[in-house]
């Protein structure tokens, strides 16, 4: 008798520390849409996964995806700097092309879409264009943050490597 109440006391606590289940998709059709709110939700057998992105939408195909991640875009202006980034998307190389005459330090930082910093590099602002090289990175979304302290200016870029 003991031990069947040590038993059962043990499943009772094992299930204190259950897993909980993340939503899933099993379907070979589907269904979801709302009206006002524009909404539609629709899986079949999803074989490819894409995403086309525009300035102000972003529409992806492919596994249903149950969160939102929020990626905010800065810019703090500077009077006589403004910096210009192209192309984006890019294959390999991005142009960072400084306009104005203040010529000041500044930090490049690039992020992936967790937040994890992957390389930061030191420039001097002025007139002129750099080059930074994304050919080593994986084929995916990230964010360049441009920081010029001195003068406070910041800007942000979601960059799509291809």
């Amino acid at each position: 008798m003991k031990s069947l109440l040590v038993i059962l006391s043990f499943f009772y606590v094992s299930g204190l520390f259950a897993q909980s289940v993340s939503p899933q998709v099993i379907a070979t059709a589907g269904n979801y849409s709302e009206n006002g709110g524009i909404s539609l939700s629709w899986t079949l057998g999803e074989p490819v996964i894409e995403t086309a992105v525009s300035t102000d939408v972003t529409l992806t195909q492919g596994f249903q995806q149950p969160d939102y991640t929020l990626v905010v875009i800065e810019h703090t202006p500077a009077a006589n700097l403004d910096v210009n980034v192209f192309p984006n998307p890019t294959s390999g190389n991005l142009n960072i092309q400084w306009t104005g005459s203040i010529q000041t330090p500044a930090v490049i930082n690039l992020y992936d879409m967790d937040g994890k910093q992957i390389l930061i590099d030191q420039v001097t602002t002025g007139e002129k264009t750099g080059i930074l090289n994304l050919s080593q990175y994986a084929n995916a979304q990230y964010i360049l943050k441009i920081v010029a302290k001195d003068i406070n200016f910041s800007k942000e870029y979601r960059i799509v490597k291809e």
